[in-house]
């Protein structure tokens, strides 16, 4: 293989990765949906890889290329020995640029320490902001108990039903819900909203927010920010529909559905907060009438192809880096 044929590659499957995931995860919906939390594993999981393959990319061309030298004569040699020892090529294939190799190491590096830096700083800002929002529904509502689960009843006559994390409240319904739900339906409601708690997937959002919402340019990320959720709701359904029955789930968010607003407008929520709702868009149709599987294992065949290509990528050049770190580069003292 040529020397710069392997950051081409890579280049070229991140390009059709992030260009063709859109349309192939649409069409793997149907199977996707049978399994929702391998869904929100496999689109958290690729959206990470995608990032460790674009730094790849920089990894590889510092095997390839050679410039002018940043550091100090005995660092360089260092530096120039420890590419060498994890180089799969040889060092007379390598060519010479007026860019310094060293900073193809550090530039991905820094861009993703950035991004982390961000992402926790946008969680903890998260967590202030909604700390707020969930005071404010927990100030308005009474801890009670229904159909055996502990919840916060809020007065309101509009069937509402949604989860807070487990610290800031839990399960959160309304009296209409009460009110307008047969003990079956209220059964599958809370089930559905327990799941969520269970499943911890308030911090799947957070994560979502923190750390995809910014890279949301790229098609793949725009993607993974909208159908995540969209799974979170179904994992929820696939519990609920599996304790009380999907009649009693359907009819459920049929009655909600119907009500559609945002709980406590009068408290303007932030629509970033972490509201876990019931009803969700096409969900009832994917309970009573789910799509055929059988044209969706083709573009999912594809998908885990291009992600399997990308994992391969990735660990070949990230592999003799992270073990010549294990071993050691040796820099003097």
């Amino acid at each position: 293989m040529s020397s710069v044929a392997l950051p081409l590659l890579i280049a070229v499957a991140l390009v059709l990765s992030a260009v063709l995931s859109p349309a192939l995860l649409s069409r793997a919906a149907p199977v996707l949906a049978c399994v929702p939390r391998l869904a929100i594993g496999l689109l958290l999981g690729g959206a990470a890889l995608w990032l460790l393959a674009a730094a790849a990319i920089a990894l590889a061309l510092a095997w390839v290329l050679s410039g002018p030298r940043l550091l100090p004569t005995t660092y360089g040699d260092v530096c120039q020995a420890c590419l060498a020892a994890s180089s799969p090529f040889s060092p007379d294939s390598t060519l010479a640029t007026p860019l310094p190799v060293i900073t193809l190491l550090v530039l991905p590096a820094a861009a993703l320490a950035i991004l982390l830096l961000r992402g926790v700083h946008t969680l903890l800002q998260r967590r202030r902001d909604t700390a707020l929002e969930h005071t404010a529904v927990r100030s308005a509502a009474e801890g009670t108990e229904l159909r055996g689960r502990r919840v916060l009843m809020l007065s309101d006559p509009t069937p509402i039903a949604f989860a807070l994390p487990r610290r800031r409240g839990g399960i959160v319904v309304s009296t209409g819900l009460v009110e307008s739900l047969t003990a079956a339906e209220l059964d599958a409601v809370l089930e559905h909203e327990h799941t969520h708690l269970r499943q911890r997937h308030h911090l799947i959002l957070a994560v979502l927010t923190a750390f995809v919402l910014p890279l949301r340019r790229i098609p793949l990320y725009d993607v993974v920010l909208e159908a995540v959720p969209h799974y979170v709701e179904i994992a929820a359904d696939h519990s609920a529909r599996g304790q009380c029955g999907t009649p009693a789930l359907a009819a459920a968010l049929l009655k909600i559905g119907e009500h559609r607003h945002r709980p406590m407008s009068s408290m303007r929520p932030d629509p970033t907060v972490p509201l876990l709702h019931v009803a969700g868009p096409d969900r009832i149709g994917h309970l009573v009438a789910p799509t055929s599987t059988g044209a969706a294992w083709m573009p999912l065949a594809a998908l885990l192809g291009m992600t399997l290509a990308l994992a391969t990528a990735t660990v070949a050049v990230h592999g003799p880096y992270l073990l010549l770190l294990l071993r050691g580069c040796g820099l003097p003292v």
